[in-house]
């Protein structure tokens, strides 16, 4: 109904646009840049192992700090991860890399439920949080439709920039609004 809900809105779809890309294809990914079917599925591993200590921390800090914020410093923090996985393949910058895409993206998902709960009229939150949650889990499972769609044209690298890139709109988005409140 805001113009504040619906950038939410489309700022969270393309975050769950991106996490559908990555869990689909991360271990693929790395078989293509040269690591083993060992250390794909142990990288693998590490985004979840790593989202068990994450996603409890990020909402704890999303009650102590302003949301956007925080989602906004967690997508950037899942960007700085992709990016070093893409750029220098070598198992511990695979491991570095693994470990902050995964504190920055699964940061997001306390965060996201709570911001659109914020937004929601009274009396709509439920209705609302439905509503979005249908739209993320269809942005989500359009992610691994278009990387390999990417893929199937470039290369995995080339579809995983993309989709690393996608997260600048994220980012923009709750980055204005967070500008806006602050005021």
């Amino acid at each position: 109904a805001t113009r504040e809900q619906r950038e939410t809105l489309v700022a969270f779809a393309v975050f769950y646009f991106f996490v559908g890309g990555l869990t689909n294809f991360f271990p693929t990914l790395l078989v293509a840049g040269g690591s083993s079917e060992a250390v794909a599925g142990a990288s693998f591993a590490l985004l979840f192992a790593t989202g068990t200590v994450t996603k409890p921390v990020a909402g704890e800090v999303s009650d102590r700090f302003p949301r956007l914020f925080v989602a906004v410093a967690g997508l950037a923090v899942a960007m700085l991860g992709m990016g070093l996985v893409l750029i220098a393949p070598s198992l511990s910058v695979v491991a570095v890399g693994t470990v902050l895409t995964a504190v920055g993206y699964k940061t997001q998902f306390p965060i996201a439920d709570g911001i659109v709960m914020e937004t929601a009229p009274d009396g709509e939150t439920g209705g609302d949080l439905g509503a979005s949650r249908a739209v993320f889990l269809t942005a989500n499972a359009l992610g691994p439709g278009v990387v390999g769609v990417v893929a199937e044209l470039t290369d995995f690298g080339t579809a995983f920039w993309i989709l690393t890139a996608s997260l600048l709109v994220s980012v923009a988005l709750l980055g204005k609004q967070y500008l806006r409140n602050a005021r």
